[in-house]
């Protein structure tokens, strides 16, 4: 006579062939998770219109554009003309007070104190005068300079806007905030080629400022 299974070892055979069933099925996702190509994931990471960060850079260095423009080398001619016609007319009031000075000397011995007093003032005031003069004009090249390359900044700013949107960059960073970089990223060379074909007409007109302020 057979002898009939308990319900229980029933059970647990039921059990352990479900188990292995479920360790089966796992080794087989395994398996073909494997065997697809390294080339679908980067399918999914690489979408139409996605390019990696480094290529949404580009690189400029301003104060080297500036400098190197066409239109800094027009503005600083400009001035240093004027400085030269300025100069020229302040060498003849200093050769002026020479004089003037030495005449005085010559005299103090042939006229009274308060005449001589008198004169010492007059001489002071128009030595005094002619330093503020010099301050001034000096002032007023400083300020037609910085005024002439703040607008030059403004119109390298736009030409740097439009290479940007150009060439798809989601920002501009200064060449000497960046440690290291693909010079292919440095629209320098471009910008400057722009500023100076937009510049080429340029004209300068300096204004006397040789007065004091006020």
């Amino acid at each position: 006579m057979m002898k009939q299974r308990s319900s229980s070892s029933s059970l647990v055979d039921a059990s352990s062939i479900l188990a292995f069933a479920r360790w089966i099925f796992c080794l087989f996702i395994l398996v073909c998770a494997s065997s697809v190509p390294l080339s679908a994931y980067a399918q999914e990471t690489d979408q139409p219109g996605t390019r990696p960060i480094g290529e949404l850079i580009g690189i400029v260095d301003i104060a080297s554009v500036l400098q190197q423009s066409d239109a800094i080398a027009i503005i600083r001619k400009a001035i240093d003309e004027q400085n030269t016609l300025f100069q020229s007319e302040i060498s003849q009031e200093e050769v002026e007070l020479r004089n003037a000075e030495k005449q005085l000397n010559e005299d103090k011995t042939s006229i009274s104190k308060e005449e001589f007093e008198v004169r010492l003032a007059g001489f002071e005031e128009r030595v005094i005068r002619l330093q503020r003069q010099i301050q001034a004009q000096k002032n007023g090249f400083d300020r037609a300079y910085t005024e002439a390359q703040e607008r030059l900044e403004k119109e390298l700013l736009l030409i740097i806007s439009a290479i940007a949107k150009e060439r798809g960059f989601a920002m501009v960073l200064q060449s000497k905030d960046a440690v290291v970089y693909d010079t292919s990223l440095d629209i320098s060379e471009e910008a400057l080629a722009r500023l100076n074909a937009q510049t080429k007409n340029l004209k300068i007109t300096l204004e006397r400022r040789d007065q004091p302020d006020g």
